[in-house]
């Protein structure tokens, strides 16, 4: 347990300095809900992994799956490009 506790710490922390320095750097943050990307990607908010996993491999068109994160950090770029014009930041 104690490794996963480190991780998460180590995540905590390292998305605080990034944030900061987008801050700092006076840039956009955006962020989404599970279930707008969810919305976005699948077309209900309560859509299960492997459906996300499906949608991004289809929606770019890719020659194979990607790793769980991959497809999960993929939707969020895809969920920003489709919600971005109708979404206000800050």
């Amino acid at each position: 347990l104690s490794p996963l506790i480190d991780n998460l710490t180590t995540a905590l922390v390292m998305s605080g300095v990034i944030l900061a320095v987008l801050g700092r750097l006076d840039l956009d943050v955006s962020s989404y809900s599970p279930a707008e990307v969810k919305s976005a990607i699948v077309g209900h908010g309560k859509a299960e992994k492997q459906q996300i996993n499906y949608m991004v491999v289809r929606l770019l068109n890719l020659q194979k799956r990607p790793p769980s994160d991959a497809a999960d950090a993929m939707a969020v770029a895809l969920t920003h490009i489709h919600l971005k014009p109708w979404k206000t930041t800050r």
